[in-house]
């Protein structure tokens, strides 16, 4: 299910209420609320309590090839898009041009870069612990210098298309980003779990 939700967070035009996941463009950022994980819950309230940040987003990704995403777990790897629609409510955004449009270049260079990422050996694919540690805590500079962590991740790949992007972000926090910069971004749309 497909939710619209009110027009464009960002500013430009309405967010598209036909969205299917196999329309999602590689490169697009992926923000996921997954409803039944204890863990999301608690992402959440964190991220509520130290960054006053309201939001119901707890894990970030980049779309990858049609049908799969490239998302941060314990290591990082691309995996089918089915396994999120299930359980997860999904934001899609994407980088616009000036005049508003898709900017496709910005998408190909963002989903080149999520695959470069996947080629790195796997102990540099794994997930940054002490830097969730550092988010808790509101010491944003803590962290492992090999590893990142899911927003962290998906962050350094947005950067390619806007660099005025914040890499070491919570989910609600690059949510709240994206609103606020729609010169740049467009919510492409919701997905509701099915």
């Amino acid at each position: 299910m497909v939710a619209g939700g009110g027009g464009n967070r960002g500013g430009r035009g309405g967010v598209m209420t036909d969205l299917d996941p196999k329309d999602i463009p590689p490169g697009a950022v992926i923000l996921s609320d997954d409803l039944y994980s204890p863990i999301a819950w608690l992402i959440r309230l964190i991220t509520h309590r130290r960054q006053h940040v309201v939001g119901s987003y707890s894990h970030g990704m980049i779309a990858g090839r049609v049908g799969h995403v490239i998302s941060q777990g314990a290591l990082l790897r691309e995996q089918k898009i089915d396994r999120w629609l299930r359980r997860c409510r999904l934001k899609v955004w994407v980088p616009v041009t000036p005049a508003g449009a898709l900017d496709w270049m910005a998408l190909d260079e963002m989903f080149r870069a999520a695959t470069r990422r996947l080629a790195k050996r796997w102990w540099k694919r794994m997930y940054d612990p002490l830097g969730i540690l550092g988010q808790w805590l509101g010491a944003r500079w803590l962290q492992s210098p090999w590893a990142d962590y899911c927003t962290e991740m998906t962050g350094e790949v947005a950067w390619v298309a806007d660099s005025r992007i914040p890499i070491h972000e919570s989910p609600a926090g690059l949510n709240a980003w994206f609103k606020q910069h729609g010169d740049r971004w467009m919510e492409l749309g919701v997905i509701e779990p099915e």
